[in-house]
């Protein structure tokens, strides 16, 4: 690798590049680099200038907004109207962007006339399209009003739904607009169609000051209407101009059209995706009891938009285009340096900027906005949102530009994968800085899940392309640098590092440190100073959390050793966030570990996944606290998170056996504390048929989890006991084995007890030996029998509540089930919200005879279609039939070990499906989590790995 050009030297960074290129075709490189590079930063002036002054009149009218309605309940109405109205137009604009240009960039050299029929057609599709949606988004206008500001007040929210008839038309104008200036740019004319923006702005401000005082808000639509309308005719225009024509056909049969809905339709889904993170940013500024928290925010966004859209939007629109040329003639060494150059310019503006705009934001706010109805109240709550956006700008830049570079490279499925990503991040930081800072907490939650798709977006293009070598600066940023007088500066840096031996990788990792340093530091003392005692268990806990990062082995063994006690009956184990700091490092690692070999590998973990993000759109309808959902939702992720990990991280038969020694000894202490708990009459209750008959509950104090968690352990110990080599550890294993159907036994839960006895069949019938069968069949008779004798000698009830009277009701479980499907809408799609169906028991409860029967469903299938509606519940009947089916067709080709643990997953599997009928446990923390645990065992790469032969020795062996 070249050395870096000495600046303090004469001949500078150009005559040095020069002399290193001794080729014509290097030399072809850089004339057509410096002609892509003119032409980008001649279109960069020309939308530069064109988005700063739309941008000014933007904040003009802000200005006439602001002193004219304030910050108030009726300006939160315009917006959350506007928002609405404006989300098809945004969908659009990204996939219009990166689908339109690089095809349409083909299409044209076949002809102006083949490239006019083809922008017709998709214009005239367009159209119709749009007057479609249009319709139906007024028929739908209240439920869409509500679905975006739950948290409004009702007034509020029915003036939203009065302007949605005046704003709603401005996704036909609006997305016609776009799709017509990205012509307009691909033929290189970016002026007039920029400068067509200007007309919004200002037609906008004129209709406010005419008409406010007889129309009021109403004129805040009419006139945005109006300037989009205007906008569309001079596009139209200037499309003219360029001698492309629009014309009346539809041809259907244009060789471009799939093409353009194969590049658009991940951009679409994602860009789909991506509006969810202003719907959260809305949905969580909603419920702050601040009147005009939803107007302060989109006002500090559309202060951001003034340099974000000056800046690095125009750097991304300019640059697409050539980026798209040189991706599609395969000169990516241009593109490289293209890419770099602007990513260096971009990042040292905007990082200046941002400091600006944090040390300067009062200012700026009361300098602009505090005048008429805007209050100095108001301008506090501006200038912290203000400030919350603004530190999340340089990396917002970086990603901006680095998704043009996926787009001209036509992989934006990347993109897609991107914006999933970053809604789960918004969603979660939102949750939890809303938590505690409010509206500033909801922009720094911005600002966070920004930096963090930077990262990710990087990572993933230098994989695609190669090295970017983005710490290398520029030939053309080195130049300004000399021309500053800090040539010097930069040798000597760059001879420290020489001498120090610090190249680019240690240099990024030095930067790390010091800024996690930093953010460390930082936390320290703003958690001195407000909880000294909360501050130092942060810092313990933080060494914790780094730890099990590290170990993410150590971690898998801290879920088994330590979910099912939390929220236990041991008081010892809860009030010490044990939860968070598992939850925390398990989701961490996932932007980390690949996750879609561990969907290839147990498939119906992805529908599982499915079925988590499904519970999302339910958020807006939740009847519980948004801390109390995120808890909830969380541990739901978390199920997904442990499989995944264990998919990559239990790659030896040692690793996977010690994890289930771990289960089974978290199950035996469980067992004994149950028996003990009979015995004493403690963490249980009596039977409500039966006179003085006591059933346990272990630490769970629930006599149907802890039998459930006994189900899932039997057929895992029974697998356990067949690896078992020698007497002693059988010995011990038939002893571990006997504790846990005690303890089972103890609970006297008639379904359990009928489903673990059907199940040791079915995983009896399943196993790879004839002879080996018929023995354990036995056994299990003889077991039987004994148990029959000893609870007939001891007078203890097992078989009596089968006899009970309340067998024909299920102990009232019907009654629930009823009342459940009486509340039920089936037209609610995303249904009720989690957890809504306890919250009516609660509310409604059902009662008969003595009293209340319950305050849940006992039924995760009518749970999961009250709470999750129709297709929540049709996910969770897939995920329930791809889990056997998978299991039982691996069967066929598995070595006799893997066919144990499979036979030994299909007898867990059934019996959580005969609970999911009666209880809904789980879905709990204390049990969920060891459910796909096991689950995941018969899924493990690691069976891929083992060999037939190897595999009928070692079973020869253990049941010999």
């Amino acid at each position: 690798m070249s050395q870096p050009p000495n600046l303090t030297q004469s001949g500078h960074a150009v005559a040095i590049d020069s002399q290193s290129t001794g080729t014509t075709s290097a030399r072809l490189v850089a004339v057509r680099l410096k002609s892509a590079n003119r032409n980008i930063f001649r279109a960069l002036l020309s939308l530069a200038s064109a988005n700063l002054l739309s941008r000014m009149m933007g904040m003009v009218l802000l200005l006439v907004v602001t002193t004219i309605y304030g910050q108030g309940a009726e300006l939160d109405a315009y917006y959350v109207a506007s928002v609405v109205a404006l989300l098809l137009p945004d969908l659009l604009s990204g996939s219009i962007e990166s689908s339109i240009i690089p095809v349409y960039t083909k299409a044209r050299l076949k002809g102006k006339e083949y490239a006019s029929r083809l922008i017709s057609t998709v214009f005239f599709l367009f159209i119709i399209g749009l007057i479609v949606c249009t319709g139906i988004m007024l028929l739908l206008r209240q439920p869409l009003i509500f679905l975006w500001g739950p948290g409004l007040k009702e007034t509020t929210s029915q003036l939203a739904v009065s302007l949605a008839p005046w704003i709603f038309p401005v996704i036909i104008t609006s997305t016609l607009s776009g799709y017509i200036e990205c012509l307009v740019n691909a033929e290189g004319q970016f002026g007039w169609a920029a400068y067509s923006r200007l007309l919004v702005p200002i037609t906008t401000a004129l209709f406010i000051v005419i008409g406010n005082k007889q129309y009021g808000i109403v004129m805040y639509c009419v006139g945005y209407l109006t300037g989009t309308t205007f906008q569309l005719v001079i596009t139209m225009i200037r499309l003219f101009q360029t001698k492309i024509r629009l014309i009346p056909v539809i041809d259907l049969r244009m060789q471009e059209l799939p093409e353009i809905w194969q590049t658009a339709w991940p951009a679409l889904v994602g860009a789909l995706i991506s509006q969810a993170a202003p719907y959260f940013d809305m949905l969580f500024s909603s419920f702050i009891p601040h009147e005009g928290s939803v107007a302060a925010l989109k006002n500090a966004e559309k202060l951001v938009g003034v340099f974000t859209g000056v800046i690095f939007t125009s750097v991304g629109r300019a640059a697409l285009p050539y980026l798209s040329r040189q991706a599609a003639i395969k000169d990516m060494k241009a593109f490289k340096e293209t890419l770099r150059l602007y990513l260096w310019g971009l990042g040292i503006a905007v990082t200046v900027l941002s400091l600006i705009m944090i040390v300067l934001a009062t200012p700026i706010v009361q300098l602009l906005f505090q005048r008429g109805r805007f209050h100095t109240e108001d301008t506090a709550l501006t200038a912290n949102i203000l400030i919350g956006f603004a530190i999340g700008l340089t990396p917002m830049a970086f990603g901006f530009t680095v998704s043009r570079a996926f787009s001209a490279l036509q992989k934006t499925r990347v993109l897609l994968m991107m914006t999933t990503i970053n809604i789960i991040l918004n969603a979660l930081f939102d949750a939890v800085f809303s938590f505690f800072w409010q509206s500033f907490g909801i922009a720094l939650a911005t600002s966070a899940y920004y930096f963090v798709s930077m990262f990710i977006l990087l990572i993933t293009l230098r994989r695609m392309i190669g090295p970017l070598h983005l710490f290398q600066p520029p030939k053309q940023i080195l130049t300004v640098l000399l021309k500053l007088g800090l040539g010097p500066y930069y040798d000597l840096w760059r001879e420290w590092r020489e001498e120090n031996g610090m190249g680019r990788s240690q240099l990024l990792r030095q930067v790390f440190k010091i800024g996690a340093a930093m953010v460390a530091f930082g936390a320290g003392i703003v958690g001195t100073v407000t909880n000294s005692k909360l501050a130092i268990s942060a810092a313990f806990g933080s060494i914790v959390l780094m730890f099990l990062m590290q170990s993410p082995y150590i971690l898998l063994l801290s879920w088994v050793g330590l979910d099912a006690l939390i929220g236990s009956t041991i008081q010892i184990f809860n009030g010490h966030n044990l939860l968070s700091g598992l939850t925390f490092p398990t989701l961490a690692l996932m932007l980390v570990t690949p996750i879609k070999p561990a969907f290839r590998w147990m498939p119906p973990l992805a529908i599982l996944t499915a079925y988590v993000l499904w519970m999302l759109p339910g958020l807006p309808f939740i009847r519980v606290s948004i801390s109390e959902f995120m808890t909830m939702w969380l541990v739901h992720l978390a199920c997904i998170a442990v499989p995944i990990l264990m998919m990559h991280h239990i790659n030896t038969r040692k690793r996977m056996l010690l994890l289930v020694d771990g289960i089974l000894a978290m199950t035996v202490f469980i067992s004994l504390y149950g028996i003990y708990g009979y015995f004493t009459h403690t963490d249980g209750h009596y039977d409500n048929e039966i006179a003085g008959l006591f059933r346990a509950g272990s630490i769970f104090a629930a006599p149907p989890t802890l039998a459930l968690f006994e189900a899932l352990t039997i057929p895992l110990a029974i697998y356990r006991l067949f690896t078992l080599k020698t007497w002693p550890t059988r010995l011990l294993g038939g002893i571990v084995l006997g504790l846990m159907l005690a303890g089972l036994g103890v609970t006297f839960t008639r379904t359990t007890l009928g489903s673990v006895a059907v199940s040791i069949f079915l995983m009896l019938m399943l196993l790879p030996y004839k002879k080996l069968r018929v023995w354990l069949l036995g056994g299990a008779v003889v077991l039987f029998i004994l148990a029959l004798i000893v609870t007939s000698a001891l007078n203890i009830p097992v078989f009596e509540r089968f006899f009970s009277s309340d067998i024909f009701t299920l102990n009232g479980r019907t009654y629930l089930w009823q009342a459940v499907l009486e509340h039920f809408n089936p037209a609610a799609i995303f249904g009720e919200g989690l957890y809504s169906s306890n919250i009516l028991l609660i509310e409604q409860p059902v009662s008969i005879g003595a009293g209340i029967v319950d305050n849940a469903p006992h039924n995760v299938f009518l749970e999961s279609m009250y709470d999750h509606g129709f297709i929540g519940l049709t996910i969770l009947l897939l995920l329930m039939i791809s889990l056997p089916w998978t299991m039982i067709r691996r069967m066929r080709y598995a070595s006799p070990e893997h066919r144990l643990v499979l036979a030994m997953g299909v007898a867990v599997f059934f019996n959580v499906f005969v609970h999911a009928f009666v209880i809904t446990v789980m879905w709990s923390q204390q049990v969920s989590i060891y459910i796909w645990m096991i689950l995941a065992l018969p899924f493990l790469p690691y069976w891929n790995q083992i060999s037939r032969p190897q595999s009928v020795e070692a079973m020869e062996v253990t049941h010999a």
